[in-house]
Formats: C-alpha cells, sequence, structure tokens
C-alpha cells in the first residue's frame, strides 16, 4: 500500500508542473529560454528568458482551479519586491545581459480549466 503523499510535496509537484506549462508557453511565443529555477537570497526567480533584447524574468503560479483563489492574488507586492531585487542579483552573476532591457511578467495557470493568463510588465 502507497503512502499518501503530503501536501507540501503535491505543492511542490503543482509548482513544477506549472513552471513547465509556462516554459513551453513562452517557447511557443518565440522567447528563448535562459534559467529555470533561479536561486538567490532574496527568493527564487521561477524562469528567465530572453525576449528580443530584452531579459524576462517570470513569476509562474500554478492552482488547480480557483477554490482557494485565483493565481493572481497569490502575486503580493512583497513577492514582486523580491523578484526584482533577485534580478538584479541575475544581472551580478551574469554581466553580459548588464545592458539588456528587462522585464518583470507573470503567468497564472488554472490546471482544471486549462487557462494560462500571460501578464507581461508587472512592474509598468
Amino acid at each position: 500500500m502507497s503512502k499518501p503523499k503530503s501536501p507540501n510535496l503535491q505543492k511542490k509537484q503543482l509548482g513544477k508542473l506549472g513552471e513547465n506549462l509556462a516554459k513551453k508557453h513562452l517557447q511557443n511565443k518565440g522567447y528563448c529560454f535562459l534559467v529555470q529555477n533561479f536561486h538567490t537570497r532574496f527568493g527564487e526567480i521561477d524562469l528567465i528568458f530572453l525576449d528580443d533584447k530584452t531579459v524576462v524574468f517570470v513569476e509562474v503560479k500554478t492552482r488547480v482551479d480557483d477554490t482557494f483563489g485565483s493565481p493572481e492574488e497569490a502575486i503580493s507586492k512583497t513577492k514582486i519586491s523580491h523578484l526584482k531585487k533577485a534580478a538584479y542579483f541575475f544581472l551580478q552573476q551574469n554581466p553580459q545581459y548588464e545592458d539588456s532591457l528587462l522585464r518583470f511578467d507573470a503567468i497564472c495557470i488554472e490546471i482544471r480549466s486549462k487557462q494560462i493568463r500571460h501578464y507581461e510588465n508587472l512592474m509598468g
């Protein structure tokens, strides 16, 4: 008999699924993939892409459905602030992008309804 999975493990698996769906979605739009799960002391950047000459830092939020709120509700000002700090850390570690334009996007995914919503330029 197999053990039931812990809610934390299920949450991680759901997050990983969402990140992979978001990655494929952006690649299908012609974005050039750079990094997945870039870890810093400020937090993690889920996905980093190039869109022409713009480095795009992507926060991915995934829900099975909206029972516990929409994915959008999980993107707080604090989260965006941490994303920005992590992005500047990425640029320090990758000076080849230091003169690039920057953009901060979010991709919100609802699995049951098969919805992927892409919000460009959260800072704009």
